[in-house]
């Protein structure tokens, strides 16, 4: 059985710079799609990942209906888009102003992640395209609305590209699909409007990232076959995304559960990394007083029918 678990099918949309950091942690054991329109970041991609088969990069746009796009490419090539920017509130706020300069035009091919995927389920989708992707989004209703699990999006709290979707639209579109919202990538740092603040927080946020995740009704009220391999994925994401918490509280759930466990899949390559990370959150716990450490080794042990190693043997076990 544990031979044939899926690995997670990773598809990055918007993906300059390559393999984003949130989704670092399935490099070695999942399957990626880097989808990127600027031609010459797909050149250097493709470079980049010549030698890495389970990495695959698509050179195209993606919107909610096939066809092509007038790709407008920026002075700072990470904000190209296509879609104009409300220069009149980046030049007020003092923001930018330079870098969303159009310096080129390019027409890219379009196509929807429904039809680019079509038989062949999403588990992680990443957005960052510079306010297309609420359209993205809908060209994905099938996707969103049966397979993915995590949805990572660049979303946006002020009018930064006008008349296109924000934060509360995406919101929306994404937990009417079965989601909930997970967190929101901000620390509190946003575009200072004077020099006037503390180093920790300030400033007018623009935008940030979200993410979402599968609820919990959707994920455990019509268990599945693949119901413990859909929460192995997830908790991955949420022990490497500083959400421990959520990731030990669903293991926990899929114990109680789902009937098949999640026991049998402990020898494959998501299985181990899941048992890496619970090992490292155990032994962090361990310093800290309480000894809540020892409750996480009970969950351990019922989630991987494995006794876990006294402390002091933990690098026997788990080498760096």
């Amino acid at each position: 059985m544990s031979n044939q678990l899926r690995p997670p099918r990773i598809v990055d949309v918007g993906a300059r710079f390559g393999v984003h950091p949130s989704l670092r942690c399935y490099e070695n054991i999942a399957e990626f799609h880097l989808i990127e329109p600027d031609p010459d970041e797909v050149a250097r991609l493709a470079e980049l990942y010549k030698a890495a088969e389970h990495i695959q990069v698509h050179s195209l746009a993606l919107s909610d209906q096939p066809g092509q796009l007038m790709l407008k490419l920026r002075r700072h090539r990470a904000l190209s888009s296509f879609y104009d920017f409300n220069a009149p509130l980046f030049d007020d706020m003092g923001y930018m102003s330079r870098e969303i300069e159009c310096v080129r035009e390019v027409t890219v091919k379009v196509d929807t992640l429904d039809d680019m995927f079509a038989d062949r389920p999403i588990d992680v989708l990443k957005l960052d395209t510079e306010g297309a992707e609420y359209d993205i989004l809908r060209g994905a209703a099938d996707q969103l609305r049966q397979h993915i699990l995590i949805l990572r999006c660049e979303v946006t709290f002020s009018d930064v590209f006008p008349g296109r979707p924000r934060f509360g639209d995406i919101d929306r579109l994404v937990c009417e699909n079965g989601f909930q919202l997970l967190n929101l990538d901000y620390d509190g740092r946003g575009v200072a409007r004077s020099p006037f603040s503390t180093a920790q927080r300030f400033g007018q946020l623009l935008s940030t990232d979200a993410t979402w995740i599968r609820s919990d009704a959707q994920l455990f009220d019509s268990i599945s076959a693949d119901t413990p391999r859909q929460i192995l994925v997830m908790a991955h994401y949420l022990f490497c995304n500083h959400a421990t918490d959520v990731a030990v509280w669903l293991l926990a759930q899929g114990i109680e559960r789902c009937l098949t466990g999640i026991a049998p899949h402990r020898e494959t390559e998501l299985g181990i990394a899941i048992r890496h990370d619970m090992a490292k959150l155990i032994k962090n716990l361990s310093y800290v007083p309480g000894n809540r450490h020892v409750e996480l080794m009970e969950i351990y042990e019922k989630a991987f029918d494995d006794k876990f190693p006294p402390i002091y043997e933990y690098y026997h076990h788990f080498p760096l």
